[in-house]
C-alpha cells in the first residue's frame, strides 16, 4: 500500500522566498501584508474622529429627574415646569433613527425601564420616548392624571404625527412632551378643561402652519410602576373637519368626567375595551367641513390607522348610518404608528 507524505515540502531550490505560496505562522511576510492593507481600507472608510485620544474632554452631563430625587409636593405647577425641563434638556432626536425601543403596544411595566433607560443614556428623544420619560418622572404624584394625546395634522403634502402627555390636577390642566416646536410641547397647569388645552394646541399647530385632521385621546394611566396591561393609548379618534367645536367641546368635557371610571371597568375587565356611550344634545345640521349630520351616540366603532395594537375609537364613525365593527390595525404599520410620518 503506497504511503503518502503529509509533510511539508521544503520551497524548491532557487525560488524566491515566498514562492509557491504564502507562508503562514510567526514571522510570516504574507499575513502581515494583508493585516496592514486591511488597516489601511478601514481607515479610509472610517471617518477621523478629531476628539480621539484626549483626555481633557468634559464628562457628558446626565439629566436628573426630580421625581426621582425630591418627593411629589405641591406646587405641582412649578413641579411639572422642572419634570419638563429635564425632558428638554435631553434634546430633540434629528437623526433619521431612533436609540431606543418606542413600541407602545407593551406593558407599562416595560414601557417605564425604557424611559429609565433614556434617562441613564441621556441620548436624544423623540416625542414618543419623551411621552414614556414624562410618565416615569410624574408617576409618584398619584393625585396627577396622566392621559395620552396625540395630533394628526397636514402642511401641504407633509403629514406629521405627534404625542404629548396630557394631564390633570384637580380641576387645571397641563401637558407634557417634547417637539421640534416649542409651542408643541410644554403647557403650563392653567387651562381649565380638556377643551381648552386641545385648542391651545389646536392655535400652536396653526402658528406653524399645520392643519390638524384628527386628535386621539387615551385612558389615564396608572401610577403601578409593575402594571402589565398594556396602557390604551387611543379610547377614540375625533375628526375635525367632521364636528363642530361645541360638539368637541361637549365630547370632551363627558370624556373628563368619565375618564377614570372608564379606566377603572377596562382594568378589572382585564384590559378589554370598555364600552363607552358619550351622550351629545340634539342639534340642528350645519353646513361646511365641520358639520354633524345626525344625533348618534359614540359607540366603539374604531378606526385603523393607528398601529399600536390596540382598538382606538373613530367618533366620526358615529355619523354613520350604522356602527361599523372592529377592525384590527393596518398591516404594515409600525407598532406605535408613530413612525409611519415624520413626527413634530
Amino acid at each position: 500500500m503506497p504511503m503518502h507524505d503529509t509533510s511539508t515540502s521544503s520551497p524548491a531550490e532557487g525560488a524566491p522566498p515566498g514562492g509557491g505560496g504564502v507562508q503562514v505562522g510567526p514571522g510570516g511576510h504574507g499575513q502581515g501584508r494583508r493585516a496592514d492593507s486591511l488597516a489601511a481600507l478601514v481607515g479610509k472608510a472610517v471617518p477621523h474622529n478629531p476628539f480621539a485620544g484626549r483626555t481633557d474632554l468634559p464628562e457628558v452631563p446626565l439629566p436628573i429627574g426630580p421625581a426621582l430625587v425630591v418627593p411629589f409636593r405641591p406646587p405641582v405647577s412649578r413641579w411639572l415646569t422642572q419634570v419638563q425641563r429635564v425632558i428638554s434638556a435631553l434634546e430633540y432626536n434629528h437623526l433619521p433613527h431612533t436609540f431606543f425601543n418606542i413600541h407602545k403596544n407593551r406593558p407599562l411595566s416595560a414601557i417605564l425601564a425604557t424611559a429609565r433607560e433614556i434617562l441613564t443614556e441621556a441620548l436624544p428623544i423623540r416625542c414618543v420616548e419623551a411621552t414614556f420619560v414624562a410618565t416615569l418622572l410624574t408617576n409618584p404624584a398619584a393625585e396627577l392624571a396622566r392621559f395620552p394625546l396625540s395630533f394628526h395634522s397636514r402642511c401641504g403634502a407633509v403629514v406629521a404625527r405627534h404625542i404629548v402627555l396630557a394631564v390633570r390636577y384637580r380641576d387645571k390642566w397641563g401637558a407634557l412632551g417634547l417637539s421640534r416646536r416649542e409651542d408643541l410641547m410644554f403647557k403650563p397647569l392653567q387651562f381649565n378643561s380638556l377643551a381648552e388645552l386641545l385648542r391651545e394646541f389646536l392655535q400652536s399647530y396653526e402658528r406653524n402652519h399645520h392643519a390638524v385632521r384628527s386628535f386621539t385621546v387615551g385612558l389615564p394611566l396608572s401610577h403601578d410602576p409593575a402594571d402589565s396591561l398594556v396602557p390604551f393609548w387611543r379610547l377614540f379618534r375625533v375628526r375635525l373637519r367632521d364636528w363642530s367645536w361645541e360638539t368637541v367641546e361637549t365630547l370632551l368635557s363627558s370624556f373628563s368626567r368619565m375618564a377614570l371610571a372608564v379606566e377603572a371597568e377596562w382594568r378589572q375587565g382585564g384590559g378589554r375595551t370598555p364600552a363607552v356611550s358619550l351622550k351629545r344634545r340634539p342639534r340642528a345640521p350645519a353646513r361646511g367641513p365641520s358639520a354633524v349630520t345626525s344625533d348618534r351616540e359614540l359607540s366603539s366603532s374604531s378606526g385603523s390607522e393607528d398601529g399600536d395594537g390596540r382598538t382606538p375609537r373613530d367618533c366620526s364613525e358615529a355619523s354613520k348610518p350604522t356602527p361599523s365593527p372592529s377592525h384590527s390595525p393596518s398591516p404594515g404599520t409600525p407598532p406605535g404608528g408613530a413612525e409611519a410620518e415624520p413626527p413634530l
